[in-house]
C-alpha cells in the first residue's frame, strides 16, 4: 500500500505541511449512517456554502488577526528551541515550522474567542 503518494517526502519538504492529523475509520455506528445517507443522493449536488461572504467580512473587521504580542513569540521560540534539543527527536522544528506553528496558533485563537459580533 501506498500513503505518501509517489514517494515519501524528504524532511526538508515536510515542514511545508501545517499539521499531519490521522483521522481513522469513523464508527459503526457513523459508516451505518454514511451508508445510508448516501443511499440514494449524491451530496455535492446539494452542496452549499459555510459561510456567507457578509460573515467572513464581519470576522475580518474584529481586528488584525496578525498582531501577536511579543510574550507569544518568546513562548513559540522556547517551544521550537525545546524541539531542537530534545533527545527524543531526530530533527527540530524548522524556521518554516515556527511560522507556521504561530499561525496555527493565531488560527486557534481567532476559532476560541469570545462572539463578538452577532451570528
Amino acid at each position: 500500500m501506498e500513503h505518501h503518494g509517489t514517494y515519501p517526502l524528504p524532511e526538508s519538504q515536510l515542514d511545508r505541511f501545517l499539521m499531519r492529523i490521522k483521522m481513522g475509520y469513523p464508527s459503526h455506528e457513523d459508516r451505518e449512517e454514511i451508508l445510508r445517507n448516501r443511499a440514494t443522493d449524491d451530496p455535492i449536488e446539494t452542496l452549499e456554502t459555510g459561510r456567507r461572504r457578509r460573515r467572513c467580512d464581519d470576522h475580518a473587521a474584529v481586528g488584525d488577526p496578525r498582531e501577536v504580542d511579543s510574550s507569544l513569540h518568546d513562548y513559540a521560540l522556547e517551544i521550537v528551541n525545546r524541539t531542537r534539543k530534545s533527545d527524543q527527536l531526530a530533527l527540530g522544528v524548522s524556521p518554516r515550522g515556527t511560522l507556521m506553528l504561530q499561525r496555527a496558533a493565531q488560527a486557534r485563537a481567532f476559532l476560541r474567542r469570545p462572539r463578538l459580533l452577532p451570528a
